[in-house]
């Protein structure tokens, strides 16, 4: 995939065909119990984002080293991450997994996946604006990466504190951004059942 290629593929959200009134109309419409919402990375993005659009649907979220919710990429995390995303490759993609889980162990069947997703063809990078958290009304339990080399671990803290004062935040000890889902599974766990119950 050439330089040229990747940057006509990137979107934003409200270029996105889910981010239509049509879309977000049918999900306001939906009645029912409020659910709770978790999310990793882009993933809490995604749940902060849909939680600020449908608060009524939202009982809780919990938010896995969250990116561009609280603050931006660290400079160097997306530099190492160039050219996976000019030019993806499983070796590539392989590479910088290992450079952001140092010191951990993820699952090996974990990282051939990784690898093999960066492969997909005509895969398409959205991308948004950095959503309004301390609108956020639910309660949300906020788990930082110790090592994440995706984000600045206590300085995501002391914001993500001073932006939500019904939140909690936790930076459990030595997981990377890459590796948090897989690394200390135990721990994670006792967090996220106390939160939830």
């Amino acid at each position: 995939m050439e330089c040229s290629t990747a940057v006509r593929k990137l979107r934003t959200v409200s270029s996105s065909p889910a981010s239509k009134p049509s879309a977000t109309a049918n999900t306001s419409a939906i009645t029912g119990p409020k659910k709770d919402h978790p999310g990793h990375s882009y993933g809490a993005w995604l749940a902060v984002k849909y939680a600020l659009h449908a608060p009524q649907r939202v009982s809780r979220l919990v938010l896995l080293d969250p990116t561009q919710v609280f603050a931006g990429f660290r400079p160097g995390y997306l530099l190492r991450a160039l050219p996976l995303l000019i030019r993806p490759s499983r070796a590539r993609a392989a590479a910088f997994l290992a450079w952001e889980t140092t010191g951990t162990s993820p699952d090996d069947a974990w990282q051939r996946l990784y690898a093999l997703a960066a492969t997909v063809p005509d895969r398409k990078l959205i991308a948004g604006s950095r959503p309004r958290a301390a609108d956020l009304r639910m309660s949300v339990l906020v788990l930082l990466a110790e090592h994440s080399r995706a984000l600045h671990a206590s300085k995501v803290a002391d914001r993500a504190r001073r932006t939500l004062p019904q939140g909690k935040v936790v930076i459990l000890p030595g997981a990377t951004h890459h590796s948090l889902p897989l690394t200390a599974p135990q721990q994670l766990n006792e967090h996220l059942t106390a939160f939830l119950g």
